[in-house]
């Protein structure tokens, strides 16, 4: 049973009882890292390293707190990121 407070902003799932899976690949010095975060977050998720050399994750979570887990992966997305970063575009001109 999902028993977070719900958010009024969100949509409602509170009866929704499923357990879904999101899959990650992360840096693989921030899994643990990681996996306390969840912790501090009173169990958001289930963190199991499939790949520790490649970094890839599974993170379970009740549909109920679908959510905010995505709010809270897309936040810590630029220090959890395995990608270079990218410079932005910028246009070349050519030259006759």
């Amino acid at each position: 049973m999902c028993n977070r407070q719900p958010d009024p902003a969100l949509p409602s799932t509170d009866t929704d009882m499923r357990i879904l899976s999101l899959y990650c690949c992360v840096r693989t010095a921030r899994i643990s890292w990681l996996r306390h975060i969840l912790e501090g977050y009173d169990g958001l998720a289930l963190l199991s390293t499939l790949s520790a050399e490649q970094g890839l994750v599974r993170l379970q979570v009740p549909a109920c707190s679908y959510v905010e887990l995505v709010l809270l992966m897309e936040a810590l997305a630029p220090k959890l990121t395995p990608y270079p970063a990218v410079a932005p575009y910028q246009q070349t001109t050519l030259h006759s």
